[in-house]
């Protein structure tokens, strides 16, 4: 019983573009529902779930259907920018890190030389 509502409430969150504090409401009061319901009724399979609250996908879609438009898009814009800023921080972070490598080992090789050949030197 416990994983059924579980298993509805991670496929219903499963649909949602992204989860803001609205969504995160939202969800919490649905899955007290869907776990209130299931204690009452003994729901063995998924499918009593989706026949009384509907699949996942009809209540993402109902409750997008009774949200802002403008505040929807906002977000999923917002999440978008963040994502494309992280990944352009990460590139740029992997290129640095990748150049101040490669100039600590040409460092390196070059002391290692000059030691090589200050070494002959005084050996002979």
């Amino acid at each position: 019983m416990k994983t059924l509502y579980k298993q509805y409430i991670s496929d219903v969150k499963s649909f949602f573009p992204i989860i803001g504090k609205n969504e995160k409401i939202f969800i919490a009061s649905l899955e007290s529902t869907v776990k209130d319901y299931c204690e009452e009724k003994e729901i063995s399979t998924i499918s009593e779930l989706y026949k009384s609250f509907g699949k996942p996908n009809e209540v993402v879609n109902s409750y997008y259907s009774s949200q802002d438009i403008k505040h929807i898009l906002k977000s999923i814009n917002t999440a978008r920018l963040l994502k494309i800023g992280t990944l352009i921080f990460l590139v740029i972070s992997v290129i640095i890190a990748s150049i101040s490598n490669t100039n600590i080992y040409l460092t390196k090789k070059a002391l290692k030389e000059q030691d090589i050949r200050i070494g002959k030197l005084n050996a002979e």
